[in-house]
């Protein structure tokens, strides 16, 4: 039980440390400089992606969305920000929308957390089977 749970955690801040990669690599310029608009000071990293896709009878709708912290200004305010953008058969032109929410202390406790205990896991010394 103890591996599997190692995995995930090892497996969840690979993900996290992705996902900030993927949006250093891939800008979304029209995200940021909305998000700016709101009060987002500071660098952008991404900490989360999203796509829906629905399509119902001849209606359909795509969503694209990242939601985002700046650093430093996370660790003072505890935002996050998230930005989407809608396309759709009803919807003329595009559609945008921010949303900020004060979670992020709540992500950096689990984050401590998981990598606390993988390091516990790598440094604890291994116990031979006489």
């Amino acid at each position: 039980m103890r591996k599997v749970f190692s995995f995930f955690v090892m497996l969840f801040l690979f993900i996290a440390v992705g996902l900030i990669v993927y949006g250093l690599l891939n800008p979304w310029p029209d995200a940021e400089a909305a998000l700016r608009s709101r009060g987002g000071n500071g660098i952008p990293l991404v900490v989360g992606v999203d796509y829906q896709y629905d399509r119902e009878n001849e209606i359909w709708e795509a969503v694209h969305s990242r939601t985002y912290i700046f650093m430093p200004e996370c660790f003072v305010t505890g935002s996050v920000y998230r930005y989407e953008e809608s396309t759709g058969s009803a919807i003329v032109g595009t559609a945008k929308n921010v949303q900020q929410g004060r979670w992020f202390y709540l992500v950096l406790i689990v984050l401590l957390l998981a990598t606390s205990y993988l390091v516990r896991q790598v440094l604890r010394p291994k116990v031979q089977n006489a």
